[in-house]
């Protein structure tokens, strides 16, 4: 079954963080690409940035920053967790600032090989 956990960080009085998590099959890099290119088709949002990370518990993801205007911005982070399944965890402010956040990086450093 799939499942997936939504919330949302307050950062300061006016900026918010959305973040969605979701698990999937397949490789990390793939399911980043795959939803930022169909953003970036459907929504005209413009692919920013893209490459890889490692958090605090030594786990590898994927990330892709994305920008649509000057007021929206999201970012997916894309990590395999067990043999050949993953989590999306998809970060979206109107601040690309605020998606640099320690509350956001708690979220990343959260997250734990199986």
């Amino acid at each position: 079954s799939q499942k997936s956990f939504n919330g949302t960080l307050t950062i300061t009085d006016n900026q918010t963080v959305t973040i969605m998590a979701v698990r999937f099959s397949g490789r990390a890099d793939t399911a980043c690409r795959f939803q930022a290119a169909v953003l970036a088709r459907d929504e005209d949002y413009d692919i920013i940035a893209d490459g890889e990370r490692t958090n605090a518990n030594g786990l590898e993801f994927y990330q892709v920053n994305l920008r649509r205007g000057s007021n929206l911005h999201q970012r997916y982070y894309c990590s395999k967790i067990k043999d050949n399944a993953g989590t999306v965890i998809n970060a979206q402010s109107t601040s690309a600032g605020t998606l640099d956040s320690l509350q956001v990086h708690y979220v990343l450093n959260s997250v734990k090989k199986k």
